[in-house]
């Protein structure tokens, strides 16, 4: 694929950015992400013409702005005036309107083997929204192969944003569901949400809940029980308080049956995660997406917070600068340090324990993060092993 990248459908561009054993190719159409792949295996769904991604309902695998999640009723509240939303959502605003970042053509700006980054300006009033503002979107590679999506803004006067990734995972071999794929969240609580699917404040535990993912759990325990909040939804349409705060940390980890892994990271204060439950959507790359096909995992800031005075803020001050993070880590299917030193035999097991008398390796269980950092030190990790223990394995 050349640097100008090849047609794509219509005006739309694909281009491609690999780095550490991974391939990731991207469009112009809403800065999505269309392949995320390691080893032959991509990871996301999506689709085989960028025109799919521009009138996607769901928002498939593109970055959304200026405001992901709904905003109730379309209105909120900036320096003493009050902002009218455009209503795409019932008599709610959500991700953005109908000129939403993930429904245009970006710019662009950067591309080199392993980064791109894209542009987009959005006028004052667009959708209803305060403020000329210009966003960023840089997608890069290291040399590990870690995904990391850089989000830049500034505005000409103040505003509020909350951009997200819109990315939809699915790790299986058969592409059918999701709903086996074991989900971890690093959260111990969680967003209530009313009859209308809106946040208003507050956060319940997750303990004693169906969205309890603290350890791992298949998708489908939470999508398709019978609580109230799941019902409503259709399944898992959730804002997770993550643990981590506003600290960089991990975020979710994502688990198929094959044992292919994602972890997933960021600076966000929150993570929604959404099971594709009205998903219906043709000219799939693998075939038609349908209801839990996928699994959606957006980090960003908590929705509606623009109207909750508690939340952390998303106002953005003219003259400053917002900026946010998030890694991608996919791993191919892997049997952990763990599993493998069960297997070693019993003389250099003995010389492990003998260094380590603390370590009981028939009560090792191996966390899903730790398995993915694991494979991102595996060189380093082996070579402190051989220092050691004079082995690895």
């Amino acid at each position: 694929m050349k640097n100008n990248g090849a047609p794509f459908g219509g005006d739309t561009k694909l281009y491609e950015i690999a780095n550490g054993g991974v391939t990731v190719r991207l469009t112009d159409a809403g800065a999505a992400l269309v392949s995320f792949e390691k080893d032959g295996f991509d990871a996301v769904a999506g689709f085989k013409d960028g025109r799919d991604y521009l009138r996607s309902d769901s928002c498939m695998c593109v970055n959304v702005g200026r405001y992901a999640g709904r905003i109730a009723f379309g209105r909120f509240t900036l320096d003493g005036k009050e902002y009218d939303l455009s209503k795409n959502n019932g008599v709610h605003h959500i991700h953005g309107g109908f000129h939403g970042f993930g429904s245009r053509v970006w710019t662009l700006k950067d591309l080199t083997e392993s980064r791109a980054v894209f542009s987009i300006f959005s006028e004052d009033g667009e959708d209803g929204y305060p403020a000329d503002l210009t966003e960023t979107v840089a997608y890069s590679l290291d040399e590990k192969g870690v995904l990391s999506v850089v989000t830049e803004a500034e505005a000409s006067a103040d505003t509020v944003i909350n951009p997200t990734l819109h990315a939809y995972f699915n790790l299986g071999d058969d592409k059918a569901s999701v709903l086996s794929h074991r989900l971890t969240v690093f959260a111990s609580r969680y967003t209530p949400l009313d009859e209308n699917l809106v946040w208003k404040g507050g956060f319940h535990p997750v303990e004693g809940t169906p969205f309890d993912f603290r350890t791992p759990k298949p998708v489908a325990d939470a999508a398709l029980s019978k609580g109230v909040e799941i019902v409503a939804a259709g399944g898992l349409d959730t804002a997770f308080a993550l643990d981590k705060g506003a600290a960089f940390g991990p975020a979710c980890v994502l688990t198929a049956e094959n044992g292919r892994s994602l972890l997933i990271e960021t600076d966000r204060p929150a993570a929604v995660v959404y099971s594709a439950n009205f998903l219906d959507e043709r000219g799939g790359k693998f075939g038609p997406l349908g209801r839990r096909s996928c699994i959606a995992i957006e980090t960003e800031a908590f929705p509606n917070s623009v109207n909750v005075p508690s939340a952390p803020s998303t106002v953005l001050k003219k003259g400053e600068k917002y900026r946010a993070e998030t890694r991608y880590t996919l791993s191919a299917p892997y049997q952990s340090y763990n599993e493998r030193f069960k297997k070693l035999p019993l003389e250099k097991q003995r010389i492990v324990i003998e260094k380590d008398k603390d370590r009981r390796p028939d009560a090792w269980e191996s966390d899903p993060a730790d398995i993915i950092y694991e494979q991102r030190f595996k060189k380093e990790i082996d070579e402190y092993n051989i220092r050691r223990y004079g082995f690895t394995w």
